[in-house]
């Protein structure tokens, strides 16, 4: 039989009862993503693998968006700053478990277990505030 953990509760903000990711969803305008940013976002989102990687080139991103590879460059650098996705080798990029999967479903279980804790505190995704400069 297959062990499945106890869903994870409810992170509170405030009077809203949101999970984690949700919240995130919903403050994801705070990041000022570039267009060509969210595009490779949402992108990667749809086309990871159940370790949350992605095998694409920049060159086929480009083609694909039909953009510059300079752009997609830009826009991979941005996500990476923000520590939506990272490299992991050329070719080869990481889509941050938060952000891929459900708060506490399984596959997000999983992946956390398969990554480790190290990889994650080293990547955390924190919202910014209003009129940081981390915003941008």
């Amino acid at each position: 039989m297959l062990y499945s953990p106890q869903p994870k509760p409810y992170h509170f903000t405030g009077a809203r009862h949101l999970n984690l990711s949700q919240e995130l969803q919903s403050q994801l305008w705070r990041f000022r993503l570039t267009a060509t940013a969210r595009d490779v976002l949402d992108h990667l989102t749809v086309t990871h693998d159940e370790d949350g990687t992605v095998t694409v080139t920049q060159t086929a991103l480009a083609a694909y968006f039909g953009c510059s590879q300079t752009k997609v460059q830009r826009a991979l650098r941005q996500l990476a700053r923000h520590h939506f996705v990272w490299k992991v080798r050329n070719g080869r990029y990481q889509l941050n478990p938060l952000y891929a999967y459900r708060f506490s479903s399984r596959k997000h279980a999983a992946l956390l277990a398969r990554l480790g804790e190290t990889t994650l505190t080293t990547h955390r995704i924190v919202i910014p505030l209003p009129g940081s400069k981390d915003a941008r």
